[in-house]
């Protein structure tokens, strides 16, 4: 069966599939849903908090009202008398077409918000009463419908089968593969489901354990070979206007030892915003230019790629190293001289964005590759990065460990190297919660700070206006008629390249006092006299992209402040969570323990499976009874090139 046997499913739609990564039937089973509502009965809201999850089953007081807001955007409200009498509110932005479903008995399920005696569902969904309803994630291209038509297709035609040996299945308590498959999209009790996550989430994690321990135990033989130029890097480093610290010390120590050995590096430098990871990376980059070999870092931003090239040109200008910078803004005058640079190795280390994984990108003796802030590039573009050359040694750093990445290190796919200290005269950055109510005061905090020279970031989650959101420009047009106009400049990634280098140039100098913004500043940007940064509708970020954000500030020695803007209740435990811990690896430990350790086999990076630990733990027992059996390694050992496949070729459709 392929997708072109599915009814509704056309050729450009196979096309628009094949973009969102979905190449065959089971692609689409395996999109599980990443929430569920439970509408089997209606929530006592009397009883519910605000911030809660809610479902309300009632009848519209009236017609419903559509409203333009503006081009492109308008609401649909409705007042719903619940069939306990209650009053709430429902607004839907952008959906006029649900307007013909807003008669009679419906029923809701949202976010309950209350304003004094009023309540309102936030992002309500209409759902049917009675049952437990999935909610997907959308795939571009392909309508909700279309997608609901396809499973039940794909469906009836087929059973999946999986490759895990029963009589381990057994002994675990999980369940027929198939049943699992069908249950975690029509889920009828919780009990069942709970059973069906665990048992996709086990055999997952179960499988690519054993596919990273059969490669590792496989390893490739480098294509290259070091020699010992550890003097030559130390009369280097004697010459750096500062003095590494121990953890510095101990982290490229081991970088080393793992580019001298015979099997190909796999290891993440860990350590907190500010606490030196890029000068550990550049020193192992600079020997492996030392031993005639080119070296490579992609950073997920052109700010921040260029901002690491004007970097090493600093540390580097005198040491007749050709540095290379590549982006995709880069004109293609520009581009193409650093393609051929690249291409004939006269460039030796070499710097860019998504641009280094291009096809037209061809490396001459590409030895070291690093990628820089790991968790803002998916895993697809980490393994392209990493495949520009055969057996190359590779780094990826970051501050803070997605889930997925902290159970790899766990089981041993990636060593670890840890930067626990911070530089000497580091500064303090305190985290503190802000109501909207002071929000005047905070404006007024921030113009002070301005005029004493210290600069502050305000970060917003939109760029363009957004009836529920703060936006930058928004936020920038409103402060541009106030007193903190003189001090103001904009910035997001919307903006053409030109004006994005000549606003961080402004801000760099001093000329911009107040930068507005979007998330395009969170990684690795250095201003020592940014000492404020405001994170508004901050319960919207994930914790590892505020704990980035908040590495903005207190990069100088003057301690800082990072303030967070939120009216969510819900968000209070993370937020209050965040607040109180500025260690990346301990919010990695809790988005863990809440989220869970991520889809293992797809490239999602959290959710998907109900991994805890104990499922962690089931998987572990398992993948080491698998691993010890010959007959299944050299049943899966064909797959473990690639995981992703690996698991899907082991589950068949018959």
């Amino acid at each position: 069966m392929t997708l072109g046997d599915i009814k509704g499913i056309g050729t450009k739609r196979i096309e628009k599939l094949n973009k969102a990564g979905f190449f065959t039937p089971l692609d689409l089973l395996s999109h599980f849903p990443v929430r569920y509502i439970d509408a089997r009965s209606d929530t006592v809201l009397a009883e519910a908090e605000d911030g809660a999850e809610v479902v309300v089953t009632g009848t519209p007081s009236d017609v419903p009202s559509v409203r333009y807001v503006r081009r492109g955007l308008c609401m649909v409200r409705i007042n719903l008398f619940t069939l306990s009498g209650e009053r709430v509110s429902c607004t839907w932005f952008n959906q006029k077409y649900i307007v013909s479903r807003l008669h009679g008995t419906i029923t809701v399920a949202g976010r309950l918000e209350r304003f004094r005696s009023a309540m309102s569902v936030k992002a309500p969904t209409l759902v049917e009463k009675g049952g437990i309803v999935p909610v997907y994630s959308p795939i571009k291209g392909l309508p909700q419908s279309v997608f609901s038509d396809a499973l039940k297709q794909v469906f009836s035609r087929v059973r999946v089968k999986c490759m895990l040996p029963d009589g381990i299945r057994r002994e675990y308590g999980l369940m027929d593969h198939d049943r699992a498959f069908r249950i975690l999209h029509y889920p009828t009790d919780t009990q069942t489901l709970d059973e069906a996550r665990r048992t996709i989430a086990i055999d997952r994690l179960a499988f690519e354990l054993t596919g990273f321990r059969i490669a590792k135990s496989r390893s490739k033989v480098k294509a290259h070979s070091y020699s010992d130029k550890t003097r030559e890097l130390e009369q280097f480093i004697a010459k750096l206007p500062f003095t590494l610290t121990a953890d510095q010390r101990k982290a490229l120590n081991e970088i080393l030892a793992d580019m001298l050995s015979p099997s190909p590096m796999n290891r993440m430098l860990q350590g907190d915003v500010g606490s030196g990871k890029t000068i550990v990376a550049f020193l192992a980059m600079y020997f492996a230019c030392l031993n005639g070999y080119q070296s490579a870092m992609m950073a997920p931003t052109e700010i921040l790629a260029v901002q690491h090239y004007k970097t090493a040109l600093k540390l580097f200008g005198d040491t007749g190293i050709r540095i290379e910078l590549l982006s995709g803004g880069a004109r293609k005058k520009r581009k193409d001289e650093a393609l051929f640079n690249i291409r004939s190795e006269s460039a030796q280390m070499v710097i860019g964005t998504h641009a280094l994984i291009s096809d037209g990108v061809r490396f001459n003796s590409l030895a070291f590759v690093v990628t820089d802030e790991q968790h803002r590039f998916g895993v697809s573009q980490r393994g392209a990065f990493e495949n520009k050359s055969e057996a190359a040694d590779c780094l990826v750093m970051s501050a803070t460990p997605i889930p997925r990445t902290l159970s790899l290190i766990y089981y041993g796919n990636l060593d670890q190297s840890v930067i626990y200290s911070a530089p000497r005269g580091k500064a303090c950055v305190r985290t503190k919660l802000v109501p909207a109510s002071k929000r005047s005061a905070m404006l007024e905090y921030v113009r002070d700070k301005a005029a004493q020279g210290e600069q502050t970031y305000l970060v917003c989650p939109r760029v363009e206006s957004d009836e529920k959101l703060v936006s930058a420009e928004a936020l920038f047009g409103e402060l541009s008629r106030t007193d903190l106009a003189p001090y103001l400049g904009l910035l997001h990634g919307q903006q053409n390249d030109e004006v994005k280098r000549q606003t961080m140039e402004d801000f760099y100098s001093g000329k911009v006092k107040i930068l507005c913004t979007t998330s395009v500043i969170e990684v690795g940007i250095d201003v020592p006299a940014a000492t404020t940064i405001v994170i508004f509708d901050a319960d919207r970020y994930g914790l590892s992209q505020l704990h980035q954000l908040r590495g903005r500030v207190g990069r100088g020695s003057v301690d800082s402040y990072c303030f967070l803007f939120s009216d969510v209740a819900s968000a209070g435990e993370r937020l209050k969570y965040f607040c109180s811990a500025d260690d990346g690896f301990a919010l990695a430990e809790y988005d863990f323990r809440m989220r869970g350790a991520g889809d293992f086999i797809g490239t999602r990076q959290h959710g998907g499976a109900a991994l805890d630990m104990n499922t962690v733990t089931a998987a572990k027992n398992i993948s080491d009874r698998l691993f010890g059996d010959a007959d299944y390694v050299q049943s899966v050992v064909a797959f473990t090139g690639d995981y992703t496949a690996a698991y899907l070729k082991s589950l068949a459709l018959n």
